[in-house]
Order: structure tokens, then sequence, then C-alpha cells
């Protein structure tokens, strides 16, 4: 959310979202706002986290008056009056809009053929640029089935050991898992900082055991491995060898 960027058409100028200064801002701030990628949202009040496709995001008509209008000011127009605005842009055809019980999902019409390809190119751009210039023997995992990962990062012998240990499908469901975890829990980011221990537990407990998948290794090199309450790093024999 915080790089790469979005396009605005020149017909734009032409358009009637243009003539309304509100109704551009409003329409600005939507395609700002839409994911770049699948993910999972967390709601207050909703059991289950939501996902979230490209060109969506999840808002309210509080929340969204409360972005719209970071300072208060006597001629900002009240929540009801900004909600009317975004169903203009729905009655226009640029959105859509998904009511549920605690939120609404907006939804960028013709996203994929306007915005995906070159902000997906941009992203990947600038988080590559980022990473290599921030800790050259740390990557942000990216491979054919798992290309826009976010939050879990590995260094690259510990990537090449787990692939080595468990196989490189079963590796690729656990770190597509524990990105899609970390980014619904935004409170709990912090709180994995070993992702290569939380991994190696997951393989264990979540992923070769409830799914079937049989490693490489035999179960006895394994078999008392699990996952410590405190930090998420991996205890052997009852042992976390994080807090040791």
């Amino acid at each position: 959310m915080d790089r790469g960027y979005i396009k605005i058409w020149r017909k734009t100028l032409e358009s009637e979202v243009f003539a309304d200064p509100t109704l551009f801002k409003l329409w600005s701030y939507c395609l700002l706002k839409a994911n770049h990628k699948s993910n999972f949202v967390s709601v207050d009040g909703i059991a289950r986290p939501i996902k979230i496709e490209p060109g969506e995001f999840i808002t309210g008509r509080y929340q969204l008056h409360k972005e719209f209008y970071p300072k208060k000011r006597k001629n900002n127009k009240s929540p009801l009056t900004l909600w009317r605005k975004l169903e203009i842009l729905k009655n226009m055809r640029n959105l859509n809009i998904k009511t549920m019980s605690k939120c609404s999902i907006i939804s960028i019409i013709n996203w994929k053929d306007y915005q995906q390809n070159e902000q997906q190119m941009n992203i990947t751009r600038t988080s590559r640029e980022h990473h290599v210039n921030t800790n050259k023997n740390v990557k942000n995992v990216k491979n054919d089935k798992n290309k826009h990962l976010d939050y879990v990062f590995l260094k690259t012998e510990e990537h090449e050991k787990l692939i080595k240990d468990y196989g490189k499908d079963v590796i690729e469901k656990c770190i597509e898992e524990l990105d899609n975890y970390i980014g619904a829990m935004p409170k709990k980011r912090n709180k994995y900082t070993d992702h290569n221990r939380v991994i190696r537990g997951w393989v264990i407990e979540r992923v070769l055991e409830k799914k079937g998948i049989t490693p490489k290794q035999p179960k006895s090199q394994y078999k008392e491995i699990s996952i410590c309450p405190k930090c998420g790093g991996v205890k052997e024999e009852g042992v976390c060898l994080s807090c040791v």
C-alpha cells in the first residue's frame, strides 16, 4: 500500500468525475486504497478474516469519512453525504459496493485491465531494491507460485535448507499461509521475528500432520518438535531454541 503508483487516464479531464472536486478526490482515494494483491483482512465483529482481491478494499461510512477528512473542518461533508458520493461512483460504473453487516467491500471495476499489470511490476521492482539495499543476506521470499509476498523474510541459506528438508511444494504452502496470516493480523507482525523457525514449526504441526504430507526426512527426526507459545519459535524436546 505504501509503495508503487496508480494510473489516471487523461480522459478523466473530460469526465463528470473531474468536474466535481469532491467526487474526483473520492475516486482518487478509492484507487489509492485498492489492494494490489489478494489478502486477508480482520474486521471487528466478524469471526473470520475476509479475503480481499486485487482492486478491492474494506471500509465503512464512518471509517471512510475519517480517512477522507483527517482534519475536522466546518466545510467537511457529513458521513452520509460522502457515502452518497461513493454511490454516485457506483452508479457511474466506476466501482461496486458490497454491503456487509460490519463493513462494505469496494471493488474498482476493470481494475485488472487499467491498473494491475504495471503496478505489480513497479511494486516488485521497488520491493526488490529496498531489500537489497537494506540487507543483502535477507530476501523477501518470491518464487513462481508466491510472486507477491510482503511479510515473510528468510535468509537465502534458510530458504534453501527448508526446501532441502521438506520439499519445495510443502515450503511454498507454508510460506504463503504465513504471509497471509501475518498480513491479516497487523498487531502480531512484530511477534514472529524468526520466520525460519516459525515455518519449521508450521511444517510439522499444520501442514505435515493435518494435511498428511510425507516429509523427506523420517518422522522420528521431528516427532518431538513443537511451537513455543511465547515467541513462535521451535521447541525441541520441550525446550525453545529461541528463548534459551
